[in-house]
């Protein structure tokens, strides 16, 4: 029993990773949801262009009412990317906070515990403050 006790810290320091790794997937998945926005904007803009472009040169042949009957004065839809789950509970934490955890509170409990000390796990790819450069922001 005193074994699952020793592994407290542990766990709760790979919970704490995850908790960062979900945070990090989260802003990920903003920024390419706003890049989506962004590239779908651009496409209406386009299609805007044109479909002006087409009444005008048909105005000069065409009473405005035949056109609105046709519905050529219709804009084409908005795209509205929106993102209808976010985590909130998840806890503002950086992998440099990870690694704080582990120099102040695993390495002494396991030392304590008489196990030898082992490296501070890998900074977690992509997390703010971590490894891998794919952070879109930092907490």
């Amino acid at each position: 029993e005193f074994w699952l006790v020793r592994q407290v810290p542990a766990q709760y320091r790979a919970c704490l990773a995850e908790a960062v790794r979900r945070r990090a997937y989260g802003q990920l998945y903003a920024g390419q949801a706003a890049q989506l926005a962004e590239r779908m904007g651009h496409i209406r803009d386009k299609e805007v262009a044109r479909r002006e472009a087409f009444v005008k040169a048909q105005e000069r042949y065409l009473p405005a009412e035949v056109l609105a009957g046709l519905g050529l004065y219709s804009l084409p839809p908005q795209c509205e990317v929106t993102i209808p789950y976010a985590d909130e509970r998840l806890p503002e934490i950086s992998d440099r906070d990870l690694r704080c955890v582990y120099q102040d509170v695993v390495a002494p409990l396991l030392s304590l515990a008489g196990k030898p000390p082992v490296p501070p796990p890998p900074a977690v790819p992509g997390s703010p403050g971590g490894g891998g450069g794919a952070s879109q922001g930092s907490s």
